[in-house]
């Protein structure tokens, strides 16, 4: 097993104050996007950037039922 240090801790809990941060100042003022129908740029921005996410797993699936089929060997998206 790999011990944790202390850095990764305060790593996380930066991100997690950040995030925390972003929500209260945002607020509602983003608008709610309907992945659906957002550009397949985006989703695969979405599948890359949320590794081990739900979201990932939505990204994943709109862009097979949009064509495009994931290499699990060379790691790639390829169109169908």
């Amino acid at each position: 097993t790999m011990a944790r240090s202390s850095s990764d801790c305060s790593i996380k809990k930066c991100c997690f104050t950040n995030s925390v941060f972003i929500k209260d100042f945002l607020g509602e003022k983003l608008p709610k996007i309907n992945i659906r129908q957002e550009r397949t740029e985006l989703l695969f921005f979405t599948f890359y950037s949320s590794l081990g996410d739900a979201l990932q797993l939505v990204a994943a699936s709109l862009l097979f039922e949009r064509g495009w089929r994931y290499h699990k060997q060379d790691c790639i998206w390829l169109a169908r």
